[in-house]
């Protein structure tokens, strides 16, 4: 038994043997790889950690590199560090270098971005920006390459453009706006008349002494230009031009005359003057007033229309080439061709040879507005009863009446301004407490017209109406104590005689006015023009103002900088005070100089995404930063990089008594 044991353990011992030898030639190559392979690993590990440190200390380089000049070094290409006198040389070598080992370089290429200014594989290339890759590579114990990417961009080359001051502000273009000196230069929507206030009205601003000895009763303005007229058998013109330049106080220059007949009614348009004359056979004079010779300079007249019989003209309108007169109580439309010259030359034709409406009177004035598809003539009427009535004169050819308006104060009509949905009229002297300014509703153009409101001018006579910026109207007229009234027509339903400082509004002028037209200038300023028998000093500008509102809308043109070469145009920033109910956008435009300058660049004005439909702003009320980065693309003129810039501010407020302030705008740029 016991020999029989000890053959079993030795049996065993063998078994146990051959196992340990079957796990030992499985486990040990395993062992061993993995023992080789923590070995190399540690290694990569250390040669990567290695090569960051080589990575990280090229782009710190790059870095420094930067500060010493964007220009040099923004060159697309693969390039290595060297260093000199304890500086690293500029530029760069071009190649790879190898250190320690390993294989290392600077690759520089360019960045693109889209219209919105986001970094993207196409679009426009971003001359202030670039890609760095610092590559490092190695072959031991394995191969392998690193590369750590960083965006830079510079800074110590860039430029700045800032507008801050009233002087910087003044170079640029108004149109509904204003620079004001509130706060170190600012720009603001137009109070209605750039400072002053039609509720405390001076004679002071600027007069203008007319040739001749004849009374002007006749007046008609746009922005820069006024047109007069002398009525009845005095001597003087019969149309006189004024060109208006400048504020505080505005420069007037009579430019031309034209003497041939009487004016009771002028008008001006296109380059064009009109005179409803007391010529039996030409009650409409056509001057050209771009045609001026002789002393004194003297216009041409080209054209003319022959209303039916042996009348006289009493008022003209011209709109979109057809003209409108009265003639008695008869009411015309002629034709003016395609607005050239052939259109306004020789006789013009009637237009409605058999619509010819009768007024209920002589039509004293005709004013016509054309909108929402639809276009009507008002006519102030000389009838007792029938102070107003409006024509529809959508088809020239077939003018209709289709409503009139009786006053109530027994007083024929004198004049007719509209505003809007309301139309304002005056009549002669109402005696007693009867009102002879009236505000009616003209929304509904049709029947019987009630007036929805009506003041008294207090003795005056009145003989003409303008309505103004910041709901207001000017009367102006003979006898009484003033004969220049200012009426608040806020609430037309109740207008009432403007005051300033619980003084009534109005002015004393000892020779009368008998006309008046009203004009707010492109840069924000509003005047009325008045005309009348102060001998030397018929034409008179009176400064209006807000009366405390602001016009609605308007825009500011800056100035152009020239940054001398195509140059990247990069972030602009823009400090803004933005109350309740306003806003405040900016477009901005980058444009190829011509011939050097850009002062005849052709500007395209862009939002974000180069859109001209687009505008830059910031939500929010307030004193707000507006900011925006400069669309890196082209679009129609507009080509970003460029040489030339300008800025466009669009402000607008539905409050009147509130408006969004431009404080100053700064635009960094990279030549």
């Amino acid at each position: 038994m016991g020999y029989r044991w000890r053959l079993i353990k030795k049996g065993q011992a063998l078994v146990e043997l051959v196992l340990a030898m079957g796990l030992a030639a499985v486990l040990l190559p395993a062992l061993l790889t993995g023992v080789v392979s923590s070995t190399e690993g540690k290694a990569q590990q250390l040669q990567r950690e290695d090569a960051v440190a080589w990575a990280r200390g090229a782009l710190e380089a790059v870095r420094v590199i930067i500060d010493s000049g964007w220009t040099s070094f923004a060159v697309d290409g693969t390039y290595h560090l060297a260093s000199g006198s304890g500086a690293w040389v500029m530029p760069m070598p071009t190649g790879a270098e190898t250190v320690n080992g390993f294989t290392r370089s600077v690759v520089v290429s360019d960045v693109y971005r889209d219209a919105t200014g986001a970094i993207g594989l196409s679009g426009t290339p971003d001359p202030s920006t670039k890609k760095v890759d610092a590559i490092v590579s190695w072959n031991s114990p394995t191969n392998y390459t690193l590369d750590l990417p960083m965006y830079v961009t510079r800074y110590f080359d860039n430029l700045s453009w800032i507008q801050t001051t009233q002087a910087d502000f003044n170079a640029g273009v108004n149109s509904g706006t204003a620079v004001t000196n509130n706060n170190g230069g600012e720009v603001t929507l137009g109070a209605g008349g750039g400072g002053g206030n039609w509720c405390d009205p001076s004679l002071s601003v600027t007069s203008v002494d007319l040739s001749g000895q004849g009374v002007p009763t006749a007046i008609a303005a746009y922005p820069g230009t006024v047109v007069t007229g002398t009525g009845g058998n005095a001597s003087g013109p019969t149309f006189a031009e004024i060109n208006v330049a400048g504020n505080n106080p505005p420069v007037a220059t009579v430019s031309g005359q034209f003497d041939n007949s009487k004016s009771n009614g002028v008008f001006t348009e296109n380059n064009y003057g009109y005179i409803a004359t007391t010529n039996h056979s030409q009650e409409i004079q056509i001057l050209d007033m771009g045609s001026v010779s002789g002393s004194p300079p003297t216009f041409s007249e080209i054209g003319w229309f022959d209303a039916p019989g042996q009348g006289q003209g009493n008022s003209v309108y011209v709109l979109n080439n057809v003209g409108y007169m009265t003639d008695g109580n008869q009411f015309y439309t002629f034709g003016l061709g395609s607005g050239d010259l052939a259109g306004h030359s020789g006789s013009r034709p009637q237009l409605n040879t058999t619509f010819v409406p009768t007024l209920a009177g002589t039509g004293s004035k005709v004013t016509v507005v054309s909108a929402n598809g639809k276009t009507y003539a008002y006519v102030a009427v000389n009838s007792a009863t029938t102070q107003l009535q409006v024509i529809d004169v959508t088809d020239p050819t077939t003018p209709v009446i289709v409503a009139s308006s009786n006053l109530g104060n027994g007083q024929p009509g004198t004049d007719v301004s509209v505003n809007g949905s309301t139309a304002y009229v005056v009549t002669s002297y109402a005696s007693g407490s009867l009102n002879d300014f009236f505000s009616v509703n003209i929304a509904t153009p049709s029947g019987t017209l009630t007036p929805e409101g009506g003041a008294s001018t207090n003795g005056m006579s009145p003989m003409g109406v303008a309505w103004l910026t910041g709901n207001r109207a000017v009367v102006v007229g003979t006898g009484g104590t003033y004969q220049y009234q200012v009426m608040d027509v806020t609430n037309p339903a109740s207008p009432t005689a403007c005051t300033h400082n619980g003084v009534t509004a109005g002015l004393a002028i000892s020779g009368g006015a008998f006309a008046v037209a009203a004009v707010l200038q492109p840069d924000g300023y509003a005047y009325s023009y008045i005309v009348t028998g102060d001998t030397h000093a018929e034409l008179k500008m009176i400064l209006g103002g807000n009366g405390g509102t602001y016009v609605n809308s308007g825009t500011y043109t800056s100035t152009y900088k020239n940054a001398g070469g195509s140059t990247a145009w990069n972030r602009f920033q823009a400090n803004i005070d933005q109350p309740q109910n306003t806003s405040l956008g900016i477009q901005v435009a980058v444009a190829a100089a011509v011939g050097g300058s850009c002062a005849n660049a052709s500007y395209t004005f862009v939002g974000p995404n180069a859109d001209p439909g687009q505008y830059f702003t910031v939500a929010g009320t307030g004193p707000l930063v507006l900011q925006g980065v400069v669309p890196l693309a082209t679009n129609g003129n507009y080509t970003n990089p460029g040489q030339c810039f300008e800025y466009r501010a669009i402000f607008s407020s539905n409050a009147p008594s509130v408006a969004p302030i431009l404080d100053d705008f700064t635009i960094n740029y990279s030549p």
